[in-house]
This record gives structure tokens, sequence and C-alpha cells, in this order.
């Protein structure tokens, strides 16, 4: 194994709803789920890394980032799991909604965090711009994200990270809408090439929350993250993401969620996850 496949580290910062299974609404998490927005709430009976928090309405939590496919997916359902328990012991009919967007009624939407959205700015890795932000003030829907965080031992060039990100887009990007067909959330987060820089590696910030749904998934997540990184470490990888950029405009796809294009695509680039792509969908169809 290569030094940067050895030293790389996965992690994820995801955001869920809290909904009332009494009437199938969505409710906010605000007052209802402890910690806030860079003060998180950390269990006192977990490990360091873990935590929860609220922005906007949503529950947010953190896993310490792992090696292994099996620890992140354990630390995540760790998470779901108190989330779940905590707001159970408020009610027993409040649960956990694992979905891209959803309207969620003007009730829940009065205090001035449920209008705030993201403080901090994302940026376009084709562009190389900041992203526009969403104004929470005049919209009734609401979205989570899953935001992918890679650690890499070495501190690499900003146009590597760049190039990592693209082809998170190749890898993640394209099955994700295959498997998640909301189209709303990306109104508002989520179009192609969404990342953050960070002090330890990047943060892929264009899949939504509905991966967190089940352990198929979440386990996805985490194989074509990895793949991603392989991509830019092995030269056979490296061939197959070239020739794909210069057949598709992959930007283009994610954003107009052009499901047919991206079924083409990992068929003929991501062969070796097309089974486990498809098994993961939302709808499948002929």
């Amino acid at each position: 194994m290569n030094k940067i496949l050895q030293g790389l580290t996965v992690g994820t910062d995801p955001e869920l709803f809290i909904m009332d299974r009494s009437t199938g609404k969505v409710i906010s998490a605000i007052g209802l789920i402890p910690g806030e927005k860079g003060d998180a709430y950390k269990p006192e009976h977990l490990p360091d890394g873990f935590g929860v928090q609220t922005d906007n309405i949503l529950a947010e939590f953190n896993i310490p980032p792992v090696k292994s496919r099996e620890d992140f997916i354990t630390n995540i359902n760790v998470m779901k799991n108190f989330i779940r328990k905590f707001v159970q012991d408020i009610n027993p009919n409040y649960d956990i909604l694992c979905k891209a967007s959803v309207r969620v009624d003007e009730d829940q939407l009065q205090s001035d965090q449920a209008k705030l959205f993201a403080c901090d700015p994302d940026y376009n890795a084709y562009t190389e711009s900041q992203n526009p932000k969403p104004k929470g003030d005049i919209t009734n829907l609401r979205s989570t994200g899953m935001h992918v965080h890679l650690g890499f031992v070495d501190n690499m060039s900003i146009p590597y990270k760049l190039n990592i990100i693209r082809m998170l887009d190749f890898t993640l990007g394209i099955p994700s809408i295959i498997i998640d067909r909301d189209k709303d959330r990306r109104t508002l987060y989520g179009k192609a090439g969404c990342f953050r820089l960070t002090s330890y590696g990047i943060e892929y910030r264009t899949i939504s929350g509905a991966f967190l749904s089940d352990d198929r998934r979440i386990g996805l997540v985490y194989d074509l993250a990895v793949h991603a990184v392989r991509t830019f470490s092995e030269e056979a990888f490296q061939k197959r993401f070239y020739d794909a950029s210069g057949r598709y405009n992959i930007e283009n796809i994610i954003n107009s969620a052009d499901v047919a294009t991206a079924k083409a695509i990992t068929h003929q680039y991501l062969h070796e996850f097309e089974e486990e792509i498809m098994s993961c969908a939302d709808y499948m169809d002929a």
C-alpha cells in the first residue's frame, strides 16, 4: 500500500432530521438536541471525537476519523443510536430521519437559528470560487449533508487537493445521483465539486444525509471515498478518470441529476462497484 493510502483517515460530520412519528412531520432540533455550532456536546460515555450539536433545525454529529470501513459504519451507528435514544427519552414518538431534504412547517422555523444557514463558506472545485450562500429566511426547505472528511499524513498542495475533490465527484458524486434522487437539496447545497480545505486535508460536501439511512450506503461512501484517493495514487485508475473527464461533463451531470449518463459512467468506469451502487439506489428501473 502506498504512503497516501496508508495514512488516509476518513471522517464525517453529517446531519439528520428529527421527526415526530405521531404526526409524520419534521420538528426542530433546537432546544431538543444538546450542543451548539462550534460547541458540540460530548457524551461522557464516548471517547474523544464523538459529538452532537444543532445546525439550523438539524441534528449534526461528528465521529473520530478512522482507517477502516467497519469503524466508519460502527461510529456512525453509535451516534445515530445516541441521538435516537436521546430524543425518545424526551418523547417516545420522536425519531431520526435520514433524508436529503424536507419542506418544514413554518411553526418550526421561527427562531433566528432556524433561519440561519452555514456561517462558513464552501467552494466550487471547478471555478475555485466561493459558492453562493443560501438564504434561510425565504424558504421552508431544509436539507442535510453527509460531509466526508479525508485526512492525509503529508500536507498536499492545493492543486492536488482540488484534483481529489474532482475525483470524489467522479467516484462518489456520480453514484450519489443514482442512489439519492432528491433534487431539491441542490437548490441550496450539494452541487458538484463542493468542498472546504482543512488543516488535515479536505472536506467533500456534495452528498446528502440520505446516505446515513443504512449500513450498505454508509459503507459505500467509505469505499468510494477511498477509491477517489487511490485513483490519484495508481496510474491504472488515473487513466479511467482522465478518460471519463474527456468524454463527460461531470459537474453538469451531477448538478442536472442526469441519472442515465451517471449509470453509463458507473457501468464503464466504476464497474467493480456497480452492483453495490445499484443495490443502494432508492429507485430501480429497467
